[in-house]
Protein backbone atom coordinates (compact mmCIF):
# COMPACT_ATOMS: atom_id res chain seq x y z
CA UNK A 1 0.00 0.00 0.00
CA UNK A 2 1.37 3.43 -0.99
CA UNK A 3 2.07 5.93 1.72
CA UNK A 4 -0.11 9.06 1.60
CA UNK A 5 -0.59 12.25 3.51
CA UNK A 6 -2.91 10.89 6.19
CA UNK A 7 -2.74 11.83 9.85
CA UNK A 8 -1.79 8.36 11.04
CA UNK A 9 1.91 8.13 11.81
CA UNK A 10 2.29 5.21 9.39
CA UNK A 11 0.95 7.27 6.48
CA UNK A 12 3.23 10.29 6.73
CA UNK A 13 5.75 10.90 3.96
CA UNK A 14 9.31 11.80 4.83
CA UNK A 15 11.85 13.85 2.89
CA UNK A 16 15.32 12.51 2.23
CA UNK A 17 16.52 14.26 5.38
CA UNK A 18 13.79 12.62 7.42
CA UNK A 19 11.63 15.75 7.83
CA UNK A 20 7.91 15.20 7.50
CA UNK A 21 6.38 16.41 4.22
CA UNK A 22 3.04 18.20 4.31
CA UNK A 23 0.31 18.79 1.75
CA UNK A 24 -0.45 22.42 0.80
CA UNK A 25 -3.58 22.19 2.97
CA UNK A 26 -1.57 21.02 5.97
CA UNK A 27 0.96 23.80 5.40
CA UNK A 28 -1.86 26.40 5.20
CA UNK A 29 -3.40 25.04 8.39
CA UNK A 30 -0.03 25.30 10.15
CA UNK A 31 0.44 28.91 8.99
CA UNK A 32 -3.15 29.75 10.01
CA UNK A 33 -2.66 28.12 13.39
CA UNK A 34 0.51 30.13 14.00
CA UNK A 35 -1.38 33.35 13.23
CA UNK A 36 -3.86 32.61 16.00
CA UNK A 37 -2.61 33.64 19.42
CA UNK A 38 -2.77 31.27 22.37
CA UNK A 39 -4.98 30.09 23.90
CA UNK A 40 -6.93 28.61 21.00
CA UNK A 41 -10.56 27.73 21.63
CA UNK A 42 -12.12 24.60 20.18
CA UNK A 43 -15.78 24.75 19.21
CA UNK A 44 -18.33 22.14 18.27
CA UNK A 45 -20.77 22.85 15.45
CA UNK A 46 -23.77 20.63 14.74
CA UNK A 47 -25.09 20.43 11.17
CA UNK A 48 -27.25 17.99 9.27
CA UNK A 49 -25.60 15.26 7.17
CA UNK A 50 -26.26 16.97 3.83
CA UNK A 51 -24.70 20.26 4.97
CA UNK A 52 -21.70 18.40 6.36
CA UNK A 53 -21.23 16.45 3.11
CA UNK A 54 -21.51 19.57 0.94
CA UNK A 55 -19.14 21.54 3.20
CA UNK A 56 -16.54 18.75 3.04
CA UNK A 57 -16.86 18.77 -0.76
CA UNK A 58 -16.35 22.57 -0.85
CA UNK A 59 -13.30 22.24 1.37
CA UNK A 60 -11.84 19.56 -0.90
CA UNK A 61 -12.53 21.70 -3.99
CA UNK A 62 -10.57 24.54 -2.33
CA UNK A 63 -7.81 22.16 -1.22
CA UNK A 64 -8.33 23.01 2.43
CA UNK A 65 -9.89 21.50 5.53
CA UNK A 66 -13.38 22.00 6.86
CA UNK A 67 -11.87 23.52 10.01
CA UNK A 68 -9.97 26.05 7.91
CA UNK A 69 -13.18 27.00 6.06
CA UNK A 70 -15.04 27.54 9.34
CA UNK A 71 -12.11 29.47 10.83
CA UNK A 72 -11.92 31.73 7.73
CA UNK A 73 -15.70 32.33 7.88
CA UNK A 74 -15.56 33.29 11.55
CA UNK A 75 -12.60 35.64 11.02
CA UNK A 76 -14.44 37.37 8.16
CA UNK A 77 -17.62 37.60 10.24
CA UNK A 78 -15.80 39.23 13.14
CA UNK A 79 -14.01 41.61 10.75
CA UNK A 80 -17.37 42.72 9.32
CA UNK A 81 -18.66 43.46 12.80
CA UNK A 82 -15.53 45.46 13.52
CA UNK A 83 -16.04 47.46 10.33
CA UNK A 84 -19.63 48.25 11.34
CA UNK A 85 -18.51 49.38 14.78
CA UNK A 86 -15.78 51.49 13.19
CA UNK A 87 -18.34 53.26 11.00
CA UNK A 88 -20.60 53.83 14.00
CA UNK A 89 -17.65 55.34 15.89
CA UNK A 90 -16.81 57.62 12.95
CA UNK A 91 -20.42 58.78 12.80
CA UNK A 92 -20.42 59.62 16.52
CA UNK A 93 -17.15 61.54 16.16
CA UNK A 94 -18.43 63.53 13.18
CA UNK A 95 -21.69 64.35 14.94
CA UNK A 96 -19.70 65.53 17.98
CA UNK A 97 -17.78 67.95 15.75
CA UNK A 98 -20.98 69.65 14.58
CA UNK A 99 -21.37 72.27 17.28
CA UNK A 100 -22.44 75.44 15.47
CA UNK A 101 -25.64 74.21 13.89
CA UNK A 102 -28.90 75.87 14.80
CA UNK A 103 -32.30 75.29 13.28
CA UNK A 104 -32.69 79.04 12.86
CA UNK A 105 -29.65 79.10 10.53
CA UNK A 106 -31.54 77.24 7.82
CA UNK A 107 -32.72 78.86 4.63
CA UNK A 108 -36.36 79.85 4.46
CA UNK A 109 -38.60 77.74 2.25
CA UNK A 110 -38.76 80.54 -0.30
CA UNK A 111 -34.97 80.96 -0.39
CA UNK A 112 -34.39 77.22 -0.67
CA UNK A 113 -36.76 76.94 -3.63
CA UNK A 114 -35.84 80.22 -5.27
CA UNK A 115 -35.61 79.82 -9.00
CA UNK A 116 -32.73 81.42 -10.69
CA UNK A 117 -33.42 82.85 -14.08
Amino acid sequence: MAQGYGCESGNRRKSRGGAELRTPTQALDIVSAKMITDPVKNITVSVDDETYRRARTKAAERDTSLSALVRRFLVELVSEESAERGLERQERELRAQIRDFFAGDRLSREDAHERRG
